[in-house]
C-alpha cells in the first residue's frame, strides 16, 4: 500500500511538471481544438461544429488524429511549442481559406487549389474590397510577427530527446491514424470515394478530405491492366487516329456559358419577366438537361469532359486535370479528332489566358489558336470586373472568316461568374419579385445574377442571328458549365439535380439531334456521330458502348492507359503531337517608335492590334505603358534616359491582374538603329 501511495504521488508530480502538461496540451488538447475550429469554419457555424463533434464522434476522432499525426513530428525538436504553433497556423490557414471559398463558391478547398496560387491575387481582387484586403493583410502580418516572437521566446524542452522512442511513438500515431481511417472506410462510417465534394467534406471532415485530395490524384490503374484487357474493351470499334470520310463537315461552335442554368427550376422564384426566353426557345427545339461534374466552381473540369470525353469522376477528389496531367502530356480531344477531317481548331475565352493554365494546356489538347481577353478589343465588364459575353460574337465570326476551310471554335464565357453581392452599378433589366424559397436574405445576389443571365441570353440570340446569316454550314452547341454559387441544394430545384444545367444544339443545315438529357463527356461524341465522324479511341468508345453495364469501368481503364499507362491503344506511342499554339487571332506588330515632343521621357509605339493588355518592354524591362488605341501605345522611361542604338523594344500581352507576361509569344521586336536624339532634332 505504501509503495502504491509513493507511485501515485510520483504520478501526480509528473502531471504538475511542465513536460507532462505540455505533452497533454500539444498532443491531445491542441489537435482537438484545431479540429473543432476547422469544423466550425467548414460548417460555417459554431453550433453545427459542436453538433458534428458529438453526432459523428468517430469521424471527429479520425480527423483529430490526422492533425495529431502532423503535430507528432515536433517530438523530434526542442522548440516543440514553436513548431506546434507553426503547424497549427498552417491548419488554421487552410481552415480559414476553406471558409472563405465556401462563402464564395460551393466547392471546398482541395489540394488542387494550391495549383491555382498564380491566380490568387486576381481572385482576391474579385471577391474582396480594398478594406477587406488590407485587414486580411494586417492579420497575416500580425500572425507572422507572432510566430517570429514565438520562435525566440518559446521555451525549449530541458531534457535530451530520445529519438528512437520518439520515432517509435510517431510511427504508432501514424499507424493508429491510418488504421482508424481504414476501419472507418471499410465499415462505411467514412467515405473512400467522393461523388459530391461539398457533401463529402461536410460528412467526413476537412482534415480527412483535404489530406485525401493530396494523395488521391490521377486515374487508378486497373487491376487487370494488360494489352489483352485493353484490346477487349475496344474490340469491334471501328476507330481510326487518322479519320475516315465524314458525312458532313460543318463549322462547329461550342460555347460554354459561365454559371448558366434555367432559373425557373428554382422553387419559389418570381421574376418581372423571363430572362432566358431566347435560350429556352432553342432548347425546346433541340436540347435538354446537361449533367456536369461540378457545382458552383471548377469550370475547367466541365470543359475537360466536353473536350476529351473523359470523366472527372475517375480522377482524384477535387482534381483539375488542367493543373496536373495535361501539363505533362497531350490527350485525345475533339480538336485533335476534327483536325484529321481538315478542321482549323480555335479556342476563345474572355478572361485571362493563364487561368487554369489554359495557355499551356490548349496546346496539349490540339488547339492551334487561342484568343484570350488579352488579345480582345472593346471589352465591357460587369461591376465585378468580369468581361461581358457580347464581345464573343464578333470574334467567333472572325475566326470562321479567318480560314477558307471548316473551323472548330470552342468558346468559354465568363460574364455569369460570381461573386454576386452587387447592389448597383449595373442595368436592372428585370426585377426579382420573389426570391427562391428559403433565400430571402439573398435578394441582392439573386437579382444581380438573373440580370447577368438576361444579358447572356441576349448574347445567345445575337450569336444565333449572326450565324443564321453566315454563308457556311454551321452547328452551334451552347451549355452551362455549372450552377452558380448561390447556396442551391437539390431540394431547391424542381425536376432536376444540382449537377444539371441546360444545353441546346442549333444548326443551319436542317439536322435534328434529339439527344435529350445528356452528360458533359458525351456531347462531343454524339455530335460527331451525327456527322459520321468515328475517329479517336474515346470518341468511338462513347459512340459504340454508351449505356453498357461496364461502360464506366472500361472508360476509366482507357483513361488510365492514354494518360498514365503504356498507351496500349496506340501501340505504345502517343499519336498526338502538341500544337505550336498561336496566341491571338491577329498578329501584333510594331511599325515605329517616335519620341513625344511634349514630354522628353515619353515615346510613342506605332503598330497594329494593340489592346489594353499590351505592355512595352525596353531591353527586357517592363516600362510604364499607356494604351491609346489598337495602333498606339505610349511608354515612359526614367528621367533623362534617351533611346540609343542597340536598345530593343518589345510589346508583350500582360494580364492587368496578375504578373504573368506572355513572353513565349513575343511579337516581332524593333531594334533602335540610331540615336533617338536624331529623331528629336
Amino acid at each position: 500500500m505504501e509503495n502504491l501511495k509513493i507511485k501515485l504521488k510520483e504520478f501526480l508530480q509528473k502531471i504538475k511538471s511542465y513536460d507532462f502538461n505540455s505533452l497533454l496540451a500539444l498532443y491531445i488538447i491542441l489537435p482537438i481544438l484545431l479540429n473543432l475550429i476547422i469544423t466550425c469554419l467548414e460548417l460555417k457555424s459554431v453550433f453545427k461544429g459542436f453538433v458534428f463533434m458529438f453526432r459523428s464522434p468517430y469521424i471527429f476522432v479520425a480527423n483529430t488524429m490526422i492533425i495529431l499525426m502532423t503535430l507528432s513530428i515536433t517530438l523530434l525538436v526542442k522548440k516543440r511549442i514553436f513548431f506546434a504553433g507553426l503547424i497549427s497556423f498552417v491548419w488554421l490557414t487552410m481552415g480559414v481559406t476553406n471558409f472563405i471559398l465556401l462563402c464564395n463558391r460551393v466547392t471546398p478547398f482541395t489540394a488542387c487549389d494550391l495549383y491555382m496560387i498564380d491566380s490568387v491575387w486576381e481572385m482576391i481582387q474579385k471577391y474582396f474590397n480594398w478594406f477587406q484586403i488590407i485587414m486580411l493583410s494586417l492579420l497575416i502580418v500580425a500572425v507572422l510577427v507572432g510566430l517570429v516572437i514565438l520562435f525566440f521566446k518559446a521555451p525549449k524542452i530541458n531534457h535530451t530527446i530520445k529519438y528512437g522512442r520518439c520515432l517509435v511513438l510517431i510511427a504508432l500515431i501514424c499507424g493508429a491514424t491510418v488504421g482508424t481511417i481504414k476501419l472507418g472506410t471499410s465499415t462505411g462510417v467514412m467515405d473512400s470515394q467522393f461523388k459530391e465534394l461539398s457533401a463529402a467534406y461536410r460528412k467526413n471532415g476537412f482534415a480527412y478530405c483535404f489530406t485525401n485530395s493530396l494523395i488521391d490524384t490521377g486515374v487508378s490503374k486497373p487491376k487487370d491492366y494488360s494489352a489483352e484487357s485493353i484490346a477487349q474493351i475496344i474490340a469491334g470499334d471501328h476507330s481510326s487516329i487518322t479519320g475516315d470520310t465524314a458525312q458532313k463537315t460543318p463549322n462547329i461552335i461550342i460555347v460554354q456559358l459561365e454559371s448558366f442554368f434555367d432559373v425557373t427550376a428554382l422553387d419559389g422564384l418570381v421574376l418581372s419577366e423571363d430572362v432566358l426566353s431566347n435560350f429556352r426557345k432553342y432548347q425546346k427545339k433541340d436540347g435538354g438537361l446537361f449533367e456536369v461534374p461540378v457545382i458552383g466552381a471548377g469550370t475547367s473540369n466541365t470543359e475537360f469532359e466536353v473536350v476529351t470525353g473523359m470523366s472527372i469522376d475517375d480522377f482524384g477528389a477535387g482534381e483539375y486535370p488542367y493543373k496536373t496531367i495535361l501539363l505533362e502530356t497531350t490527350c485525345e480531344s475533339i480538336a485533335y479528332n476534327l483536325k484529321t477531317y481538315g478542321y482549323k481548331t480555335h479556342v476563345m475565352h474572355n478572361h485571362t489566358g493563364n487561368f487554369y493554365e489554359r495557355n499551356k494546356v490548349y496546346s496539349n489538347l490540339g488547339f492551334e489558336n487561342f484568343q484570350s481577353v488579352e488579345y480582345m478589343q472593346n471589352i465591357e465588364t460587369t461591376p465585378m470586373g468580369w468581361a461581358k459575353d457580347a464581345v464573343l460574337t464578333d470574334y467567333i465570326i472572325e475566326f470562321l472568316q479567318s480560314t477558307p476551310r471548316q473551323d472548330l471554335v470552342y468558346t468559354i464565357s465568363v460574364q455569369g461568374h460570381g461573386k454576386y453581392v452587387v447592389e448597383d452599378g449595373y442595368t436592372k433589366h428585370v426585377s426579382l419579385e420573389q426570391t427562391p424559397t428559403g433565400k430571402d436574405d439573398m435578394h441582392v445576389q439573386y437579382e444581380y445574377y438573373v440580370n447577368m443571365l438576361y444579358e447572356m441570353d441576349l448574347f445567345v440570340e445575337a450569336l444565333v442571328n449572326t450565324l443564321s446569316n453566315f454563308p457556311e454550314d454551321t452547328i452551334l452547341v451552347m451549355y452551362g458549365d455549372h450552377l452558380p454559387s448561390l447556396e442551391i441544394e437539390n431540394s431547391d430545384l424542381n425536376g432536376r439535380i444540382m449537377y444539371q444545367t441546360d444545353y441546346f444544339i442549333w444548326n443551319n443545315m436542317g439536322l435534328q439531334f434529339n439527344l435529350g438529357d445528356i452528360k458533359a463527356n458525351q456531347i462531343s461524341s454524339m455530335l460527331m456521330k451525327k456527322l459520321g465522324m468515328t475517329n479517336g479511341i474515346i470518341n468511338s468508345f462513347h459512340q459504340n458502348h454508351t449505356g453498357e453495364e461496364d461502360f464506366d469501368e472500361s472508360l476509366a481503364a482507357l483513361e488510365y492507359d492514354i494518360l498514365y499507362g503504356d498507351r496500349l491503344v496506340y501501340g505504345g506511342k502517343n499519336p498526338y503531337p502538341a500544337t505550336d499554339i498561336k496566341m491571338g487571332l491577329y498578329e501584333i506588330k510594331i511599325h515605329n517608335i517616335l519620341p513625344d515632343p511634349t514630354n522628353p521621357n515619353t515615346y510613342c509605339v506605332v503598330g497594329e492590334n494593340f489592346t489594353p493588355y499590351s505592355k512595352v518592354f525596353l531591353n527586357d524591362e517592363k516600362v510604364n505603358t499607356t494604351f491609346v488605341n489598337e495602333n498606339t501605345l505610349y511608354f515612359q522611361v526614367e528621367d533623362d534616359y534617351k533611346l540609343v542604338a542597340g536598345d530593343i523594344i518589345n510589346v508583350w500581352q500582360s494580364s492587368l491582374s496578375c504578373t504573368t507576361d506572355y513572353k513565349y509569344n513575343i511579337i516581332p521586336m524593333i531594334k533602335v538603329d540610331k540615336d533617338s536624339s536624331e529623331d528629336e532634332e
